[in-house]
C-alpha cells in the first residue's frame, strides 16, 4: 500500500531538520572554531560547544536515516503513479501535490498544485480537488 502523505511528511521533516542544524550551527560558530597549523578547524573544547556538536550529529544522522526513507517511499510512489491507469492530468496532480518540491526544497501547498494544474491542464480548481481524491484512492491501493 502506498502512502503519499508520508512522503510529504518526510520532505517536511527533512527540511525542518536541517534549518535546525543550521540555527545549531550558528550557535557554535562565534568564537567557537580555532585553526591549527594545519589550516584545519576544530571547535574550542568547552561542554556547551561539545553538547552543541552532539546535537548536530545526531540531527545529520536522523537526516540521513529520513532521507533513506523518503528515497524509498518516493521511488514506490513513482511507480505507483507510472504504471495506474490515471490519466496524465491526475499524475500531474500526484506528482506536484506529493512528490513536487519549491526552489527551497519544500513540498508544495496546494495554491501552487491548482496554479500549475490551471496552467498547464486548464482544469477549475473544483474539479482538480475530485481528480485528485479519486486518483488518490486508486494509487493509495496499488501493490507494488
Amino acid at each position: 500500500m502506498i502512502n503519499l502523505e508520508l512522503v510529504r511528511q518526510l520532505n517536511d521533516q527533512i527540511m525542518f531538520s536541517l534549518e535546525r542544524i543550521d540555527a545549531l550551527r550558528w550557535r557554535a560558530l562565534p568564537g567557537a572554531i580555532r585553526y591549527d597549523d594545519s589550516g584545519a578547524s576544530r571547535p574550542e573544547p568547552t561542554n556547551k560547544l561539545e553538547h552543541i556538536f552532539e546535537l548536530i550529529d545526531k540531527e545529520e544522522r536522523r537526516v540521513d536515516r529520513l532521507i533513506d526513507k523518503r528515497y524509498r517511499l518516493k521511488r514506490d510512489a513513482v511507480y505507483a503513479i507510472q504504471h495506474s491507469d490515471l490519466e496524465i492530468a491526475a499524475r500531474h496532480i500526484l506528482y506536484l501535490r506529493y512528490l513536487g518540491t519549491d526552489q527551497d526544497g519544500r513540498s508544495l501547498d496546494w495554491r501552487r498544485v491548482i496554479f500549475y494544474v490551471n496552467k498547464y491542464h486548464n482544469i477549475q480548481r473544483s474539479k482538480i480537488y475530485k481528480i485528485h481524491h479519486d486518483a488518490v484512492r486508486i494509487v493509495k491501493h496499488y501493490h507494488i
